[in-house]
């Protein structure tokens, strides 16, 4: 073959490379466009991590992931040579990788993987899907729950507030305290009136309304609050208690 006919046959690169090499220009392009800022809008942070330890994790995964685009549009021509070679074996992995994203894809929508802090939803108090704040208490029902040898009620009025009676719901014309966050403001254990909301309504002689659902993060807790308080007529107060993780000692 003449030194012309061979420089022409290595410019000219197979669909298979550029394909590959596409793939790892696209991962490096994501790799640099996802930056903090855009992670910190797409993806909640896990409250039992400190910031720099998920901003630690988040960087080191966009690392991989500009590392293998960069190796991706490396070793481009190797495996375009190797699909060339094989097409049958690289048909039969493109088959498999297909399969397999379509076989993870039906089984994702046959099961239900609880959330990190979600408890399972016949535990009580009962939750139910929202498909806004993740899950909230199943409306209007009360449930029992022995702890500590003592059986603990949870009445849930019809609007998901935790309550002294289902029969004696929040009155959202009355002045109302408002709480909201997670276990620990909910009671978990504890009967009503040994709960912070019960005990704040009798010192104060105001109707409280407990907002609160357990395993609630933060935001959650601000979500909650945010779209319940227009339904208050004469609110006096409110109250949001941080995530279990949030009350780490803050680093200086």
């Amino acid at each position: 073959m003449s030194p012309a006919g061979h420089s022409k046959r290595s410019a000219t690169h197979s669909p298979a490379e550029v394909a590959v090499a596409s793939v790892g220009v696209a991962l490096l392009v994501c790799a640099l466009v996802a930056d903090q800022r855009w992670l910190d809008r797409h993806f909640l942070p896990s409250f039992f991590l400190s910031r720099n330890s998920y901003v630690l994790v988040e960087s080191a995964v966009r690392l991989g992931t500009a590392g293998f685009g960069l190796l991706l549009a490396l070793i481009a021509r190797w495996v375009g040579r190797f699909i060339a070679k094989n097409p049958g074996r690289a048909l039969h992995i493109a088959m498999a990788a297909v399969l397999a994203v379509g076989a993870s894809e039906f089984v994702l929508r046959q099961i239900h993987l609880l959330a990190t802090m979600e408890e399972p939803p016949q535990k009580e108090p009962r939750r139910r899907r929202d498909p806004r704040l993740g899950w909230i208490f199943v409306p209007s029902r009360t449930g029992y729950r022995n702890i500590g040898g003592r059986d603990v009620e949870y009445a849930i009025d019809s609007s998901g507030y935790r309550v002294r009676r289902v029969d004696d719901p929040v009155d959202p014309e009355r002045p109302t305290i408002l709480f909201t966050g997670e276990s620990m403001m909910v009671g978990e254990g504890l009967t009503w009136d040994e709960t912070v909301p019960a005990q704040v309504s009798a010192i104060l002689g105001v109707q409280s309304a407990d907002l609160a659902v357990s395993g609630f993060s933060s935001d959650q807790a601000y979500l909650r609050l945010q779209a319940d308080l227009p339904r208050f007529r004469r609110p006096v107060a409110g109250s949001i208690t941080p995530h279990a993780g949030d009350l780490r000692p803050k680093p200086r």
